[in-house]
């Protein structure tokens, strides 16, 4: 009864189909490495910080302690000579 023949036939849209499409790929694509770039980046900022403050934190607790450390070791020294 009906038929599709008057309806045209589309024509090939290659450019106007394939390029976006790519350009949205390699755009992606290029933030997606960036992203890891940044992250891995802010990562190791991070660690780095966190290390000068334990670093920092042990000298302390190293400095803060040593005085200790000396009077533990005098007074079993002492108490060897006993």
């Amino acid at each position: 009864m009906f038929s599709d023949s008057h309806i045209a036939k589309p024509v090939s849209t290659f450019p106007f189909t394939v390029l976006p499409k790519l350009f949205v790929r390699i755009v992606l694509h290029c933030f997606n490495n960036w992203c890891c770039w940044y992250i891995l980046r802010l990562s190791m900022v991070f660690l780095e910080t966190l290390l000068e403050v334990v670093g920092t934190a042990e000298t302390q607790i190293h400095n803060a302690l040593e005085p200790t450390l000396q009077n533990i070791e005098r007074k079993s020294e002492d108490l060897e000579a006993i």
